[in-house]
This record gives structure tokens, C-alpha cells and sequence, in this order.
């Protein structure tokens, strides 16, 4: 395993009655991408703020690369960048005088400066425009400047909230498409908050889920599917026909009239039911159609409700 770049103790954070962090205990892995996940409400912009001694806990403790962020809150902003999910930036300034301004505030070396901001507006695409206002810029375009300003002081850690907000799908995607690079490239630790959960499914590796300040399920999405799932969907590609009788027994739909999706309900039947198929037509295909986040998801919070509802505290 790798190195865990923050452990969390059972941090708890409350705002009067309201518990916006309740026990909560994870570790982040150096180098992974770890989507954080739940509904808008559900304590993750608390918990990046408690991860960047902004905010600290009532209980429990927190270590970002070994420093405390009650103790070492300025140390630990050394090396980690934000990106909110509004951008934060000044829009009656350049792109250029922006990243000047953040840079001065991390107070880095003055003589990298230049180097520096030059660098990210080439990487960003913004070189062009570094001389326009940010009010002049699109969406897509603050959002870029916005994880520019980021990277500005060369984190080790970058924590997104969501990141995809308000971009149209193509920009989203090169977004996304860019945080791989940087996780690839730059050997970053990335911590994604985010509710949309078609898109932390493309870039994230393992997940923790989020729901009224608990964590209910975390993993990767393997580990979850196993926990949780226990039927098997197939899609088939056949010639000959298939007995509508026997089709009768599972949950299935046909797609057209050579393919069909089948679910079978216990993992251990899929040997027998492919021997019992093969022998009813000519099969051309046969692939196991894996679950998606989303529908883990919905299963992780019906299960937690549903225990929740018999007394029991999982």
C-alpha cells in the first residue's frame, strides 16, 4: 500500500445543532485520486476546509503528511492547493495579474515568478488571453485559471469542489481529461468532492461516501460491487433463437433479436446457467456487464437507510 498522505481521526465539526461532520475517519493515499462523494449538504466542504486547517475539529484529529492541522495549519497550506467551486478570482484583474497577485501571497521566490505563471498559462491554454480581464473569460476559462492559481505555489496535495460545475460537456471533459495528466504526470494526490457521479466514476480510483456528515461506504469500486451486489447482468449475443419459456425464469430484456441482457440473481448459477444456454443456441458473445457508480451508490444509501431503520448502526 501506499504511503497515507492525510489520516483522519473521527473528526467531528458542528455548527450549533447542526452536525456538518460526525465521526468521520479515512486516509488518503499518496498519489491516488479519491472521489469524495454525496448530496450537496453532506459535510464535504466542511471536511476540505478541516483538511486544510481552516476549520478545526471538535473531536478528533487530522495529519496531512504527518503535521497537525490544529498546530501546523500554515505548513500545511504550503503544500496544498484549493480549487472551490466558485472561482476565486479577481475579474477586474488579468489572468496574468492574478497569478502574480497568488503568487506573492504564497510568497514564492520572486525570481520564479515569471517562470512560473508562464508556464501554467501554456499548460492552461491562456497564454494568449493572460492580458484580458478574468470577467472577459467563459466559464471553462475561470475554471482553468482557477486550477492555475492552484497549482501556482506546486502543491502536493490539490483538493477540487466540484470541479465540473456549470461546464458544458466538452469543457468538462477536457477538465477531467487534464486532472488525469496531472495525477499521471505530476504524481499529484487529488481529493475530488463531487455529487456527479458519472464523471468522479471516469477519473477517481477509490471512493468514500458521504451522507449527513457519516461516512457510509468507502473502497474501491470493485471492493463495493462485491459487498453489495450479489446478481450478475450479461449481455448475449446469440443466432437461433431462445425459448421464451426458459427466458421466463430470469429477469431479462431484448434488445433485439439477437441480443439480450439477463440478470442472474446468485453469482454461483452463472457456470450452470452457461452450460444450460449454449446448449439452447449458437452463442456469439457473452460479457458481464460491471455495475456503474451510480448504481452502487443508490444501493450503498438504500442498504445504510434501510439498517438505519432496523436499530443498526451501519
Amino acid at each position: 500500500m501506499k504511503d497515507k498522505i492525510i489520516e483522519v481521526g473521527k473528526i467531528s465539526k458542528y455548527f450549533g445543532e447542526i452536525k456538518a461532520v460526525d465521526q468521520i475517519d479515512f486516509y488518503v493515499k499518496e498519489g491516488e485520486i479519491l472521489g469524495f462523494l454525496g448530496p450537496n449538504g453532506s459535510g464535504k466542504t466542511t471536511t476540505v476546509r478541516l483538511l486544510n486547517g481552516v476549520l478545526f475539529p471538535e473531536k478528533g484529529n487530522i495529519k496531512v503528511k504527518g503535521l497537525s492541522t490544529i498546530n501546523d495549519g500554515n505548513k500545511i497550506r504550503k503544500i496544498t492547493g484549493v480549487l472551490t467551486e466558485s472561482a476565486a478570482l479577481y475579474e477586474s484583474m488579468s489572468a496574468r495579474e492574478n497569478l502574480e497577485f497568488f503568487a506573492h501571497l504564497y510568497n514564492i521566490n520572486p525570481r520564479e515568478i515569471p517562470k512560473r505563471i508562464d508556464s501554467l498559462l501554456e499548460e492552461f491554454g491562456l497564454s494568449k488571453r493572460q492580458k484580458n480581464k478574468v470577467a472577459e473569460f467563459s466559464t471553462g476559462m475561470k475554471k482553468k485559471l482557477s486550477i492555475a492559481r492552484a497549482l501556482i505555489d506546486d502543491p502536493e496535495i490539490l483538493f477540487l469542489d466540484e470541479p465540473t460545475t456549470s461546464l458544458d460537456p466538452e469543457s468538462a471533459r477536457d477538465l477531467i481529461s487534464y486532472i488525469k495528466e496531472l495525477n499521471r504526470e505530476r504524481k499529484l494526490t487529488i481529493f475530488v468532492c463531487t455529487h456527479n457521479l458519472a464523471q468522479a466514476e471516469d477519473f477517481c480510483k477509490r471512493f468514500i461516501f458521504l451522507d449527513k456528515g457519516r461516512i457510509i461506504e468507502e473502497g474501491t469500486l470493485g471492493e463495493i460491487e462485491k459487498k453489495y451486489i450479489t446478481s450478475v447482468e450479461m449481455e448475449i449475443v446469440y443466432q437461433g433463437g431462445i425459448d421464451d419459456a426458459y427466458l421466463n425464469d430470469y429477469k431479462y430484456k431484448k434488445l433485439d433479436s439477437d441480443k439480450i441482457i439477463i440478470t442472474i440473481d446468485n453469482k454461483k448459477q452463472v457456470p450452470q446457467f452457461i452450460r444450460e444456454i449454449s446448449q439452447k443456441t449458437d452463442i456469439y458473445s457473452i460479457n458481464t456487464l460491471n455495475s456503474n457508480l451510480e448504481k452502487l451508490y443508490f444501493e450503498v444509501r438504500r442498504v445504510y437507510y434501510e439498517n438505519a431503520g432496523n436499530g443498526s448502526n451501519n
